[in-house]
């Protein structure tokens, strides 16, 4: 229902619920079904209108809130609510975690793990606000709220967070007409979920740019982000982006009169919202296959969609999905010669839209008011309705907007290029590093057997009577391996503490032939007598 936070306690409220007994929600509830609001929180709660499901989740964490001591359990427990519950009271329970942040975070005396979970909650309730506005039609309002809450998720670094925030501000921008701004915020929302392997995120920003595209003309670059995103989100199981990906690409084919395989496509995305039960997808999906019987010819079975889409859209308060099905009605009825008809649906369609401030559906209301009012022969408001038309047509496609998209695909792939070879060039140096160590390793590996060697070779020959020179000969290699293997050891602590100075590493180096010197010269005259006897030393 909501891009919101995933909380990682969820599992373990859950079961804490366990260890608290059992559920005392039910005893809350009066003879009409209206909960108690001292223990469901909210007032005028009608238990009968919740699902079973949502029955069962708030029961859960409202157990848990009444139970625990701990501030940030409450907290979480209601937040768990506002982000999962499908019931409309989901924003009244944001309104209470956002309250509850509020007194906490202007309170004090928090820790840095206390302080860094409420503002990342926060971040979310603030989101989940701008969803609401901007499904209501607050266009700047939900501008607001996705602002406030980037600010708080770039304070503390929440890089899922922030590619969220960034691709509804970018919704936001794209349906205003502002496609520069869109594109920026596309591209930042992409770059961090490459970063993060944040795949669903990905997916969406692939969806968002390919629309964008296709606004701007560029058909087949929006084409293959469709089929990217579509083929991403069957891979993790998204099947509620899936079937956008999949209304995206049966739209392309029907701009090219492919009806038949535009068609196939829309179809497999309306099942895919009425699987998961996503109505405003429903709506669209309506909508879509209208238009593809409205193509074929068949005006009755078009309107018949047409008018169920926007039964729903009312049902669900969906402002823009109601502005779309009415001017898809008006146009059938236009198509019809229903003149009259068509223009009230039109002009309804206008006002909702100019509402809303959306270019895409000005235009389109615009245009069927033109055409209306041209066969009506009222020329001169036909024209004004034409001239509003080209203007909103072309502050969603004109040549700085263009411009604006090619700019910033290509700052992109420029990015997306020194993000690689940044990467490949760290991958080098692991790599180069690990030969090195292992090498070194190797070689110090080497010397300590050479060592071991020479010290058993030393002790075994000291049961032979051997010449004075070959014993000292043997006992001086021995120990100039030593020192050399410890210069070799010693090397980059020196190369630290000395800074490279000449001068400091020939003292550190003189320190160590110090401190072998009188090791030299104890075992000399030890292993002396072993190898060459009383006798021969004498």
């Amino acid at each position: 229902m909501k891009h919101g936070l995933k909380i990682l306690l969820l599992f373990t409220l859950f079961l804490a619920q366990e260890q608290f007994g059992p559920n005392k929600a039910e005893a809350q509830v009066t003879s009409e079904q209206h909960a108690d609001p001292s223990y469901y929180l909210i007032d005028s709660l009608n238990l009968s209108s919740f699902a079973d499901e949502d029955k069962a989740l708030l029961d859960s964490m409202l157990t848990i809130y009444h139970e625990t001591e701990q501030d940030s359990t409450k907290i979480i427990s209601i937040n768990i609510l506002a982000e999962n519950l499908m019931h409309e009271s989901w924003l009244d329970y944001n309104d209470l975690v956002n309250v509850l942040l509020t007194e906490q975070l202007n309170q004090g005396g928090l820790n840095a793990e206390e302080t860094l979970l409420y503002k990342r909650l926060m971040a979310g309730t603030l989101n989940n606000f701008g969803f609401s506005h901007f499904n209501h039609g607050n266009v700047s309002e939900a501008l607001k709220y996705f602002q406030q809450s980037l600010a708080i998720q770039n304070e503390i670094n929440d890089l899922d967070g922030m590619a969220s925030s960034l691709g509804n501000i970018g919704r936001i921008y794209d349906s205003q007409g502002n496609i520069a701004q869109a594109l920026e915020c596309y591209h930042q929302s992409l770059k961090i979920g490459e970063q993060t392997g944040d795949k669903y995120g990905i997916a969406n920003c692939l969806i968002s740019l390919g629309r964008l595209y296709n606004t701007q003309g560029e058909v087949e670059k929006a084409e293959q982000y469709f089929h990217k995103s579509l083929k991403l989100q069957e891979k993790i199981g998204d099947k509620r982006g899936a079937a956008q990906s999949l209304a995206n690409l049966g739209f392309l084919h029907q701009n090219r009169n492919e009806i038949t395989e535009a068609r196939a496509y829309y179809e497999r995305g309306l099942n895919l919202h009425e699987e998961i039960g996503n109505q405003k997808g429903v709506v669209y999906g309506l909508g879509h296959l209208a238009t593809c019987d409205l193509m074929r010819g068949d005006t009755a079975k078009a309107l018949e969609y047409y008018i169920k889409s926007l039964a729903l859209s009312k049902e669900i308060g969906f402002k823009t999905g109601i502005a779309f099905s009415l001017e898809n009605i008006g146009f059938v009825h236009f198509t019809q010669g229903e003149i009259e008809v068509a223009e009230r649906h039109a002009r309804q369609s206008m006002e909702i839209s100019q509402e809303l401030g959306y270019p895409k559906n000005i235009m389109k209301a615009a245009s069927l008011l033109s055409k209306i009012l041209k066969k009506q022969g009222r020329y001169k408001s036909a024209l004004e309705h034409y001239e509003l038309f080209i203007t909103m047509r072309d502050s969603l496609k004109n040549e700085e907007t263009q411009k604006a998209t090619i700019r910033q695909q290509t700052k992109y792939e420029f990015e997306k290029a020194l993000l690689v070879k940044e990467q490949e060039e760290k991958e080098s140096m692991r790599i180069a590093a690990d030969i090195r160590e292992r090498r070194d390793n190797l070689q110090y590996s080497v010397v300590l057997i050479i060592l071991v060697i020479l010290g058993t070779a030393l002790l075994v020959m000291g049961r032979f009577s051997i010449p004075i020179q070959i014993a000292e000969g043997l006992i001086f290699f021995s120990f100039l391996i030593f020192f050399e293997f410890l210069l070799v050891l010693t090397d980059p602590y020196i190369d630290f503490w000395s800074s490279g100075a000449p001068g400091l590493k020939l003292m550190f180096n003189a320190l160590i032939a110090g401190i072998i010197f009188p090791l030299h010269s104890f075992f000399e005259s030890k292993l002396k007598r072993t190898l060459v006897g009383e006798e021969n030393e004498r």
